[in-house]
């Protein structure tokens, strides 16, 4: 065959591959779309779902939205201090403690590749911007860092590995960081992912006066974490969507609670003429020019002295009762709310608001917490936090481990304080000395401090004597 007749051949492949993509990618985006219109027409009738079948305007009755946006989560974030807390309160114990990236976690100095980490961790404030992108990504559907790389070239061009440095991480919420193009070509490795984002700083909808930056970035510029997106891509779910109506029903209880107590203090007001009044006066004492206005300029005036408290007026031939309102106590309603938002975000309401209800409950609840911390830990921070470490490897912004190999070790939340090992350092000192006086076997230092957790313990100076209550403390034996 020919070179040119095999040119032709490879141009006639290409040119099939090409239509065969365009013709999947078609049908892709018209099977997307109906998805979405049926998901659309589900949602308006929210009795399809099964729920009530009865009620086909629940929503609608309870003043829930049918459709949730960045907004929806964005503005009851920053005015509602249960959401807020929600999304705070996880991210806070997640990271109380920095875990340790190491490609040696059983040296308890850290390694040289683990101290050039620190080094650039503490030039770029890398963990306040992991706090700032976890809690950003909590109230959407994902959040990202934007990278700022001294490469030289626009944020849209992709960074050569090696080429820059990085000076700094900026984390943002999601209706800052949006996809613009994504890798449509179905035999990609990346085939779905974004390949163009658009950087848009201002864009929360809070009315600041400060425009922020504009532009696009290249994907290697960019980090994106999407709690709740087990499928791989951006779409994560808000930690605000589960709890949503009832931290919508919360909010108007609160609300309401406020309105019905403000307008019980103040009175409402029930006016009424008397049979023998004079129009002719009380036209007289409210100033209105003739009969007609009467009843404007009363208005007038009692909508001002209901203003405030400490205002008052004359009436003539009119008598005055104040109604007042019985007001239902919010409180078990309100404490419905909280245990079903609490069993949606597997953290006890004790702990997220603070109420303490006696020191066993509290004990279970701190234990719950520690559980649900762990886990998110484990199954979420790991891997997010890895991600990250991985793409800086990718571009050279820090160096391989040695053995290629790195861990991420969080603390263990369950395991005791300080106080509480000596406390069982003091259990078995006093389990000795019982044994000493029935002439029984002792338990040595050594296992002592290894059931305790006690790494070491170099003089009697380190342990309180007095706390611990026996004057052996160092020996061989306790």
């Amino acid at each position: 065959m020919k070179k040119s007749d095999k040119n032709k051949q490879a141009v006639a492949v290409n040119s099939q591959k090409k239509k065969l993509v365009d013709a999947i990618m078609t049908v892709n985006e018209l099977v997307a779309n109906g998805q979405t219109n049926m998901r659309r027409s589900r949602i308006q009738n929210f009795s399809e779902y099964g729920v009530d079948s009865k009620h086909t305007n629940i929503y609608n009755d309870f003043g829930y939205q049918h459709t949730l946006t960045f907004e929806s989560f964005y503005y009851l974030f920053e005015r509602f201090a249960l959401a807020s807390a929600i999304v705070r309160f996880p991210v806070t114990e997640t990271w109380k403690t920095p875990p340790r990236i190491t490609d040696d976690s059983k040296s308890k100095d850290p390694t040289a590749w683990e101290q050039k980490l620190i080094k650039l961790f503490e030039e770029t404030g890398f963990w306040r911007a992991i706090r700032g992108l976890d809690e950003r990504q909590r109230v959407g559907r994902w959040g990202g860092l934007f990278l700022e790389i001294t490469d030289g070239k626009h944020p849209q061009k992709s960074v050569v590995p090696g080429s820059g440095r990085l000076v700094r991480m900026r984390p943002l919420y999601e209706a800052q960081l949006e996809p613009r193009q994504f890798d449509n070509d179905p035999f990609s490795n990346n085939y779905g992912d974004p390949i163009t984002w658009q950087v848009q700083e201002s864009n929360l909808g809070d009315r600041n006066d400060d425009t922020g930056r504009s532009l696009l970035a290249s994907p290697d510029r960019v980090i994106t974490w999407a709690e709740g997106a087990d499928d791989g891509t951006i779409y994560g779910k808000s930690a605000l969507k589960e709890p949503f109506n009832d931290l919508v029903t919360c909010f108007k209880l609160i609300g309401a609670g406020g309105e019905g107590f403000f307008k019980n203090a103040r009175g409402s007001q029930f006016f009424a003429m008397e049979k023998d009044a004079s129009l002719t006066s009380l036209q007289q004492l409210l100033g209105a020019s003739n009969p007609s206005e009467i009843a404007d300029r009363f208005n007038e005036i009692v909508e001002d002295w209901v203003r405030g408290f400490d205002k008052s007026f004359t009436s003539q031939g009119m008598t005055r009762e104040t109604i007042s309102i019985d007001l239902t106590d919010p409180k078990p309603h309100f404490e419905i709310a909280l245990s079903s938002i609490a069993a949606g975000i597997q953290y006890p309401m004790t702990v997220l608001i603070g109420q303490q209800t006696g020191r066993l409950a509290s004990d279970e609840d701190q234990k719950q917490a520690a559980k649900t911390t762990k886990d998110r830990q484990e199954n979420f921070a790991v891997p997010s936090l890895r991600k990250v470490i991985d793409h800086f490897i990718k571009l050279k912004l820090i160096d391989e481990p040695p053995g290629g190999v790195y861990e991420i070790v969080f603390d263990d939340p369950f395991a005791p304080s300080d106080t509480e090992k000596l406390d069982m350092l003091k259990k078995v000192m006093e389990i000795n000395k019982l044994a000493r006086e029935s002439g029984q076997p002792t338990i040595s230092m050594e296992s002592a401090l290894a059931m305790t957790g006690i790494d070491e313990l170099e003089t009697d100076s380190d342990i309180d004597s007095e706390q611990l209550g026996d004057d052996d403390v160092g020996d061989e034996e306790l």
